[in-house]
């Protein structure tokens, strides 16, 4: 046994994790129900990061964007992917595109 506790190394990536096929489809879903906008399969398959999907509501909605939007955007996000850890712009939703922290 040791005498001193062992530190444990994780590397932590700027991603969230979308265990369900659906995951992304409720977020598409939940985004255009909370901001009143239609997101079409195209537009959706074209985003890879939080910054992207928010992008692309504020074109939506022809506005440069405020504070309140992107937490409303993150609060779906949080609420479809259980994700405890921040999210930013960076934040992918597929891991290969993942950045480390």
């Amino acid at each position: 046994m040791f005498l001193h506790p062992r530190r444990r190394i994780t590397r932590r990536f700027n991603t969230v994790d979308m265990d369900k096929d659906l995951t992304g489809v409720e977020i598409v879903q939940a985004v255009e129900e909370a901001f009143d906008v239609t997101i079409s399969d195209t537009e959706a398959e074209a985003v890879r990061t939080v910054g992207d999907l928010h992008t692309l509501v504020l074109s939506k909605l022809g506005d440069t964007g405020n504070a309140g939007e992107f937490a409303k955007l993150e609060r779906i996000v949080r609420d479809h992917t259980g994700t405890k850890d921040p999210i930013d712009e960076e934040t992918s939703f597929l891991a290969e595109y993942a950045k480390r922290r």
